[in-house]
């Protein structure tokens, strides 16, 4: 079971955002951030971001990134 994560945005048009993850749309895939508006969260308006830009995924108690680029 995935537990709840908790981004806060550090920077670029949505700085200072905070946004709760609690249930990803597949689980065996994690979270999906990028601009494209299939991703979990997606940051549409930001240029730097790709469309999936990272996935985010939780193995055992610990989170991982994985950068899609």
């Amino acid at each position: 079971m995935t537990e709840a994560l908790d981004i806060i945005v550090m920077s670029g048009p949505y700085d200072g955002e905070s946004h709760r993850l609690n249930t990803p749309r597949d689980p065996a895939r994690g979270y999906l951030l990028g601009r494209r508006p299939e991703c979990d969260l997606a940051f549409a308006y930001d240029d730097w971001v790709s469309g999936q830009h990272a996935r985010l995924y939780q193995d055992g108690k610990s989170w991982y990134v994985e950068d899609l680029n």
